[in-house]
């Protein structure tokens, strides 16, 4: 059964959702005889998935979080160090030609060069009560960090979904290309003044924790793909298929793809899949596909 208004996003066995009426992205990237994407505008965009709570639902796989089965006090997710804002262009593949063409969008070669790290070897200090004053130390528990995530993707009525809204459509154009460069160009732009306004919330959030709020903003790439491949299952019944078996490939691409457009820095592939294991519970790791909700 579909899911209703207050549910989470629909599960794997579920009919498709009230938000897309396409079977395939092929029915969107590459539509009939004429071969024309309908992906035209930012203000239009041929379905618009919640988000939100797709964003809810991959909160739910960070380690330290509610959806941790092994949560303690311990750190085992180093913080990330990257916050930057967005700048370049992603990288896309080639037309596809045919529904096989999804296929040979997720098997190519996911490596990008990377000019630095994204891991910091830096480990967060013993735990401090919320609401203590950490002005002079950024000493907070994993378990605020993860809390603090979650206002992020909940404040500011919804705008880490609006980040995420023009997100999902680059990142399927770096994946399977088709839509027009000028559309991705005003997606990029709605996306540079949407993330930097997500920033300014996450330096309210956090005004005196800078490590804290450093990791925060650099785990929402990763949150960001999460959320993305679920979408895209939930979205295309005809390719669910395709999309499932490739999982590590698909949410490897999206991760790249994510962090590049947000941090303007390019990295390995083996460095992603780090970092996802750094990040994420095991459980989500092996299927990336479980609906958390």
């Amino acid at each position: 059964m579909a899911s209703g208004a207050g549910d989470g996003p629909p599960g794997l066995a579920d009919q498709r959702p009230a938000w897309c009426t396409y079977k395939s992205l092929l029915d969107i990237l590459k539509p009939g005889e004429d071969l024309t994407c309908r992906v035209t505008s930012v203000a239009h965009p041929p379905l618009s998935p919640p988000i939100g709570q797709f964003l809810e639902e991959a909160y739910m796989c960070i380690r330290n979080g509610a959806g941790d089965p092994h949560l303690t006090a311990a750190d085992p997710a180093s913080p990330l160090s990257i916050s930057r804002a967005v700048s370049g262009n992603a990288d896309q593949t080639s037309p596809m030609s045919s529904p096989m063409a999804i296929s040979r969008a997720l098997s190519g070669n996911a490596d990008q060069t990377s000019p630095r790290s994204f891991l910091s070897a830096k480990e967060s200090g013993p735990s401090t009560p919320p609401g203590m004053d950490t002005s002079s130390v950024d000493n907070v528990s994993p378990t605020w960090r993860v809390a603090r995530l979650l206002d992020l993707i909940r404040g500011d009525n919804g705008l880490a979904a609006k980040v995420g809204s023009s997100l999902f459509w680059i990142a399927v154009s770096g994946i399977f290309g088709h839509i027009p460069v000028v559309v991705v160009d005003e997606f990029k732009d709605d996306l540079a003044a949407s993330w930097y306004n997500l920033t300014l919330l996450a330096f309210r959030l956090m005004p005196h924790e800078p490590d804290a709020r450093d990791w925060v903003l650099s785990a929402m790439p990763i949150v960001y793909a999460q959320a993305f491949f679920r979408v895209l299952l939930d979205a295309f019944e005809d390719d669910k298929k395709q999309f499932t078996g490739n999982a590590t490939q698909l949410v490897e691409k999206l991760t790249l793809v994510c962090h590049f457009e947000i941090t303007g820095f390019q990295m390995k592939a083996d460095t992603a899949r780090k970092i996802r294991r750094k990040l994420l519970v095991k459980t989500v790791l092996q299927k990336p596909d479980l609906n958390r909700l």
